[in-house]
């Protein structure tokens, strides 16, 4: 920070550059994953350079925020669409000891209209 100086990470995937990096957090291992919106993926950067895209549609739709339970076990995305019959669910999935998510499951779901539900 007292330098200002930006080292740029990734710029793309696969020659396919981002669009519209959205959301980031950190596992307790330094990896980092973040969100990149049209195109509807969840990536994970490792501290060895490797960028892996851990989730992408049509498994999940409109990711718009993400979070790592503490012990590192649980990874959580918010799917918000606001288009008519888009998802608004936060999905929690099973993160493996190498950062790799598995099991989705429905955390909390949201209908326009109604109360959220578990």
């Amino acid at each position: 920070m007292k330098t200002g100086r930006i080292d740029v990470l990734t710029d793309n995937y696969q020659g396919k550059r981002f669009v519209e990096l959205n959301d980031v957090t950190l596992d307790s291992a330094g990896r980092i994953y973040f969100t990149d919106n049209p195109g509807k993926a969840v990536y994970r950067f490792d501290p060895d350079g490797t960028l892996t895209q851990i989730l992408s549609a049509p498994a999940i739709d409109n990711a718009n925020g993400l979070t790592i339970a503490p012990d590192d076990k649980t990874f959580y995305l918010i799917e918000a669409n606001t288009g008519a019959n888009g998802t608004r669910r936060i999905a929690a999935f099973t993160l493996s000891a190498n950062g790799t998510p598995s099991n989705p499951r429905v955390f909390t779901i949201s209908i326009p209209g109604e109360a959220a539900t578990a």
